[in-house]
């Protein structure tokens, strides 16, 4: 009997909310999209929209080698007596 009893409540409470659900409008027919799926290693390519074109009517300069300087050594003329702070 209590079996019975728990399978009415059961199903009773189930049908309460199974109406409560809002169901959607079956006026509106979807219409299907077809979707190609790439296979492995498969990648999709875009085309990019074309753009203007420049053209260049002065030649931009070859680079060329520099030479490197060499470093200048700096030479102190110290005279007898001179402190550092002369020498700053």
């Amino acid at each position: 009997m209590r079996r019975w009893l728990l399978l009415a409540a059961l199903s009773l409470l189930c049908l309460t909310q199974c109406r409560s659900v809002d169901k959607p409008a079956m006026d509106t027919a979807a219409t299907p999209t077809m979707t190609v799926t790439p296979e492995v290693g498969v990648a999709f390519v875009t085309v990019a929209p074309p753009t203007a074109v420049f053209v260049q009517t002065t030649p931009s300069p070859l680079p060329t080698a520099t030479a490197t300087p060499s470093p200048t050594p700096i030479v102190y003329t110290i005279a007898s007596g001179d402190t550092l702070l002369a020498l700053a």
